[in-house]
Protein backbone atom coordinates (compact mmCIF):
# COMPACT_ATOMS: atom_id res chain seq x y z
CA UNK A 1 0.00 0.00 0.00
CA UNK A 2 2.73 2.42 0.75
CA UNK A 3 4.76 1.87 -2.41
CA UNK A 4 1.40 2.22 -4.65
CA UNK A 5 0.91 5.13 -2.97
CA UNK A 6 4.69 6.66 -3.38
CA UNK A 7 4.35 5.48 -6.78
CA UNK A 8 0.96 7.65 -7.49
CA UNK A 9 3.24 10.77 -5.93
CA UNK A 10 6.01 10.07 -8.30
CA UNK A 11 3.76 9.76 -10.99
CA UNK A 12 2.08 13.10 -9.91
CA UNK A 13 4.99 14.64 -9.49
CA UNK A 14 6.67 14.04 -13.22
CA UNK A 15 3.30 15.01 -14.80
CA UNK A 16 3.58 18.32 -12.90
CA UNK A 17 6.95 18.44 -13.94
CA UNK A 18 5.62 18.16 -17.51
CA UNK A 19 3.13 20.11 -17.40
CA UNK A 20 4.98 22.98 -16.23
CA UNK A 21 7.99 22.51 -18.95
CA UNK A 22 5.07 22.68 -21.44
CA UNK A 23 3.31 26.04 -20.06
CA UNK A 24 7.03 27.30 -19.75
CA UNK A 25 7.30 26.70 -23.62
CA UNK A 26 4.39 27.71 -24.81
CA UNK A 27 4.88 31.26 -22.71
CA UNK A 28 8.53 31.41 -24.55
CA UNK A 29 7.17 31.04 -27.87
CA UNK A 30 4.59 33.42 -27.12
CA UNK A 31 6.85 35.88 -26.23
CA UNK A 32 9.13 35.17 -29.05
CA UNK A 33 6.16 35.62 -31.61
CA UNK A 34 5.31 39.03 -30.03
CA UNK A 35 9.10 40.04 -29.71
CA UNK A 36 9.28 39.29 -33.37
CA UNK A 37 5.47 40.93 -34.45
CA UNK A 38 6.75 43.58 -32.34
CA UNK A 39 10.22 44.21 -34.34
CA UNK A 40 9.22 43.78 -37.41
CA UNK A 41 5.70 45.75 -37.35
CA UNK A 42 4.94 48.33 -40.21
CA UNK A 43 2.58 50.11 -38.07
CA UNK A 44 4.37 51.60 -35.70
CA UNK A 45 5.40 51.34 -32.04
CA UNK A 46 2.43 53.70 -30.49
CA UNK A 47 -0.92 51.04 -32.52
CA UNK A 48 -1.98 47.83 -31.47
CA UNK A 49 -2.29 46.46 -34.43
CA UNK A 50 1.10 44.83 -36.10
CA UNK A 51 1.09 44.28 -39.70
CA UNK A 52 4.21 41.94 -39.92
CA UNK A 53 6.11 41.58 -43.06
CA UNK A 54 6.24 38.03 -44.40
CA UNK A 55 9.00 37.54 -47.16
CA UNK A 56 7.54 36.39 -50.49
CA UNK A 57 9.63 33.21 -50.19
CA UNK A 58 8.01 32.18 -47.36
CA UNK A 59 4.88 32.81 -49.12
CA UNK A 60 5.55 30.63 -52.07
CA UNK A 61 7.26 28.22 -50.06
CA UNK A 62 3.44 27.76 -48.62
CA UNK A 63 1.87 27.41 -51.89
CA UNK A 64 1.53 25.37 -54.69
CA UNK A 65 2.21 25.17 -58.37
CA UNK A 66 -0.76 27.19 -59.22
CA UNK A 67 -1.26 29.27 -56.84
CA UNK A 68 2.26 30.61 -57.19
CA UNK A 69 2.24 30.57 -60.70
CA UNK A 70 -1.17 32.79 -60.09
CA UNK A 71 0.45 35.10 -57.56
CA UNK A 72 3.06 35.90 -60.01
CA UNK A 73 1.54 37.03 -62.96
CA UNK A 74 -1.39 39.00 -60.87
CA UNK A 75 1.77 40.75 -59.20
CA UNK A 76 3.09 41.86 -62.67
CA UNK A 77 -0.45 42.49 -63.75
CA UNK A 78 -0.66 44.89 -61.10
CA UNK A 79 2.58 46.46 -62.23
CA UNK A 80 2.14 47.07 -65.54
CA UNK A 81 -1.87 48.50 -64.62
CA UNK A 82 -0.06 50.78 -62.40
CA UNK A 83 2.75 52.09 -64.88
CA UNK A 84 -0.06 52.14 -67.23
CA UNK A 85 -2.19 54.70 -65.43
CA UNK A 86 0.86 56.62 -64.04
CA UNK A 87 2.22 56.90 -67.44
CA UNK A 88 -1.13 58.38 -68.54
CA UNK A 89 -1.18 60.98 -66.22
CA UNK A 90 2.47 62.03 -66.24
CA UNK A 91 3.64 61.40 -70.33
CA UNK A 92 1.95 64.68 -71.04
CA UNK A 93 4.25 66.91 -68.24
CA UNK A 94 7.24 65.23 -68.94
CA UNK A 95 6.72 64.58 -73.09
CA UNK A 96 8.15 66.86 -75.60
CA UNK A 97 7.03 70.60 -75.72
CA UNK A 98 4.60 70.16 -78.57
CA UNK A 99 1.49 72.40 -79.25
CA UNK A 100 -0.54 69.10 -78.61
CA UNK A 101 0.56 68.39 -75.29
CA UNK A 102 0.13 72.04 -73.76
CA UNK A 103 -3.42 72.07 -75.09
CA UNK A 104 -4.20 68.65 -73.51
CA UNK A 105 -2.78 70.07 -70.23
CA UNK A 106 -4.83 72.75 -70.49
CA UNK A 107 -7.83 70.98 -70.84
CA UNK A 108 -7.09 68.88 -67.40
CA UNK A 109 -9.31 69.01 -64.67
CA UNK A 110 -6.27 69.53 -62.38
CA UNK A 111 -5.02 73.19 -61.63
CA UNK A 112 -1.33 71.85 -61.49
CA UNK A 113 -1.41 70.84 -65.06
CA UNK A 114 -2.95 73.76 -66.30
CA UNK A 115 -0.19 75.80 -65.09
CA UNK A 116 1.70 73.55 -66.44
CA UNK A 117 0.09 73.77 -70.15
CA UNK A 118 0.12 77.59 -69.53
CA UNK A 119 3.81 77.31 -68.82
CA UNK A 120 4.88 75.00 -72.12
CA UNK A 121 2.55 77.31 -74.09
CA UNK A 122 4.40 80.19 -72.73
CA UNK A 123 7.37 78.86 -73.54
CA UNK A 124 6.46 77.96 -77.34
CA UNK A 125 4.68 81.86 -77.76
CA UNK A 126 8.69 83.44 -76.40
CA UNK A 127 10.30 81.22 -79.34
CA UNK A 128 7.89 83.20 -81.85
CA UNK A 129 7.49 81.19 -84.21
CA UNK A 130 3.58 80.61 -85.75
CA UNK A 131 4.13 77.50 -87.61
CA UNK A 132 4.50 76.00 -84.14
CA UNK A 133 1.90 77.52 -82.51
CA UNK A 134 -1.07 77.13 -85.71
CA UNK A 135 -1.23 73.58 -84.48
CA UNK A 136 -2.20 74.65 -80.88
CA UNK A 137 -4.76 77.23 -82.76
CA UNK A 138 -6.29 74.26 -84.38
CA UNK A 139 -6.38 72.39 -80.93
CA UNK A 140 -8.78 74.85 -79.37
CA UNK A 141 -5.90 76.79 -77.34
CA UNK A 142 -7.45 80.20 -77.74
CA UNK A 143 -10.68 78.64 -76.75
CA UNK A 144 -9.23 77.66 -73.62
CA UNK A 145 -7.31 80.58 -72.76
CA UNK A 146 -10.50 82.33 -73.09
CA UNK A 147 -12.17 80.74 -70.74
CA UNK A 148 -9.59 80.00 -68.27
CA UNK A 149 -8.90 83.88 -68.26
CA UNK A 150 -12.69 84.94 -67.81
CA UNK A 151 -12.45 81.88 -64.67
CA UNK A 152 -14.38 79.01 -65.94
CA UNK A 153 -11.45 76.59 -66.24
CA UNK A 154 -12.13 75.15 -62.88
CA UNK A 155 -15.08 73.36 -61.28
CA UNK A 156 -16.66 75.25 -57.95
CA UNK A 157 -14.84 74.42 -54.40
CA UNK A 158 -11.95 72.09 -55.72
CA UNK A 159 -9.10 75.58 -55.95
CA UNK A 160 -8.53 78.23 -53.69
CA UNK A 161 -9.89 81.89 -54.65
CA UNK A 162 -6.18 83.56 -55.14
CA UNK A 163 -4.73 79.89 -57.14
CA UNK A 164 -7.62 80.78 -59.55
CA UNK A 165 -7.33 84.08 -59.53
CA UNK A 166 -3.54 83.70 -60.37
CA UNK A 167 -4.19 81.14 -63.20
CA UNK A 168 -7.19 83.59 -64.58
CA UNK A 169 -4.19 86.56 -64.45
CA UNK A 170 -1.53 84.04 -66.40
CA UNK A 171 -4.08 82.64 -68.65
CA UNK A 172 -5.11 86.36 -69.56
CA UNK A 173 -1.41 87.37 -70.43
CA UNK A 174 -0.95 84.39 -72.51
CA UNK A 175 -3.49 85.09 -74.77
CA UNK A 176 -2.49 88.58 -75.20
CA UNK A 177 0.95 87.18 -75.76
CA UNK A 178 -0.57 84.95 -78.22
CA UNK A 179 -1.72 87.40 -80.33
CA UNK A 180 0.63 89.72 -80.35
CA UNK A 181 3.06 86.96 -82.28
CA UNK A 182 1.78 87.77 -85.94
CA UNK A 183 -0.81 87.96 -88.11
CA UNK A 184 -0.71 84.75 -89.43
CA UNK A 185 -1.90 84.07 -85.23
CA UNK A 186 -4.37 86.35 -85.01
CA UNK A 187 -6.34 85.42 -88.56
CA UNK A 188 -6.11 81.79 -87.87
CA UNK A 189 -7.90 82.91 -84.17
CA UNK A 190 -10.43 85.20 -85.77
CA UNK A 191 -11.65 82.23 -88.28
CA UNK A 192 -12.62 80.46 -84.99
CA UNK A 193 -16.34 81.93 -84.36
CA UNK A 194 -15.42 79.79 -80.90
CA UNK A 195 -13.10 82.29 -79.73
CA UNK A 196 -14.64 85.53 -81.13
CA UNK A 197 -17.79 84.30 -79.34
CA UNK A 198 -16.26 83.56 -76.04
CA UNK A 199 -14.01 86.92 -75.91
CA UNK A 200 -17.89 88.80 -76.86
CA UNK A 201 -19.18 86.96 -73.82
CA UNK A 202 -16.37 87.43 -71.58
CA UNK A 203 -15.75 90.86 -72.35
CA UNK A 204 -19.77 91.87 -71.21
CA UNK A 205 -19.60 89.68 -68.20
CA UNK A 206 -20.04 92.07 -65.23
CA UNK A 207 -18.72 89.18 -62.82
CA UNK A 208 -15.21 90.12 -64.27
CA UNK A 209 -12.69 92.74 -63.32
CA UNK A 210 -13.31 95.71 -65.41
CA UNK A 211 -10.03 95.53 -66.24
CA UNK A 212 -10.15 91.77 -67.33
CA UNK A 213 -13.24 92.80 -69.76
CA UNK A 214 -11.59 95.59 -71.51
CA UNK A 215 -8.37 93.40 -71.77
CA UNK A 216 -9.96 90.73 -73.48
CA UNK A 217 -12.37 93.04 -75.47
CA UNK A 218 -8.93 94.94 -76.91
CA UNK A 219 -8.18 91.14 -77.79
CA UNK A 220 -11.12 90.60 -79.57
CA UNK A 221 -10.57 94.24 -81.73
CA UNK A 222 -7.38 93.14 -82.72
CA UNK A 223 -8.83 90.14 -84.15
CA UNK A 224 -11.80 91.52 -85.83
CA UNK A 225 -9.50 94.31 -87.60
CA UNK A 226 -7.19 90.92 -88.84
CA UNK A 227 -10.02 88.85 -90.55
CA UNK A 228 -11.17 92.73 -91.95
CA UNK A 229 -7.82 93.00 -93.71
Amino acid sequence: SSSSSSSSSSSSSARLRRLSGETAGASGASSSDAAFASSTSIAGANTKEYLVRVPAAKIEAEMDANESFLRRHLVTLTSIGAAAYIGFYVAPIVGGGTSQSAVKLLRSDDGVFRRTGLSRLNAMISAGHATYLAPAIEESAGELLVSLASGRGEKPGRAKAEEKAEEAAEALRCLESLVAVSEEIRVGLSKRAAVMDALAAASRDRTLAKDVRERLASVREKLKRSAAK
